[in-house]
């Protein structure tokens, strides 16, 4: 939007309905006549430092919300596991001598020599868990890039 594509005659604001917001990239001591910055003042609302949230329902237009400081804060999370009832688990191997005492467990032969292992009992148990803490001291603002402009309203 520039001078030429606003301003009419004699810089008169033509075609264009009062209340309407745009985004100006010149200087603000040079507004276009008619048009106010969006501070505040001059019934407009207090655009400075702020996103736009578009909305389709017009009873939610003027509401504000938002943090200018919203981070993920530092953090941990813990769990625990159900508990399982005393319980042992156990494994078959098929092993033969491999001229060493003991089995060799990753022979792959029949059941030549099968051996049964368990495990001892537990009992009845659970396990407790944690992850490491992650996320921000809360000193850094959670921004994207951007590219500063004016908004600026046709009174």
């Amino acid at each position: 939007m520039n001078n030429e594509s606003i301003l009419g005659e004699g810089n008169l604001v033509v075609g264009i309905p009062k209340g309407l917001i745009s985004m100006w990239s010149g200087s603000i001591a040079t507004l276009p006549n008619g048009w106010f910055l969006c501070d505040g003042n001059n019934e407009t609302p207090n655009l400075q430092d702020r996103f736009i949230y578009g909305t389709t329902v017009e009873e939610e237009i003027g509401q504000t919300g938002g943090s200018a400081n919203a981070v993920v804060i530092a953090h941990s999370h813990t769990g625990s596991t159900n508990t399982t009832g005393n319980h042992s688990h156990s494994v078959t191997t098929y092993g033969g001598s491999s001229g060493s005492s003991g089995y060799n467990i990753a022979q792959v032969y029949g059941p030549v020599g099968a051996k049964n292992f368990s495990t001892a009992s537990a009992g009845n148990h659970s396990h407790t868990l944690s992850i490491n803490s992650s996320g921000e001291d809360g000193i850094n603002k959670n921004l994207p890039p951007y590219y500063k402009l004016a908004f600026i309203m046709k009174g």
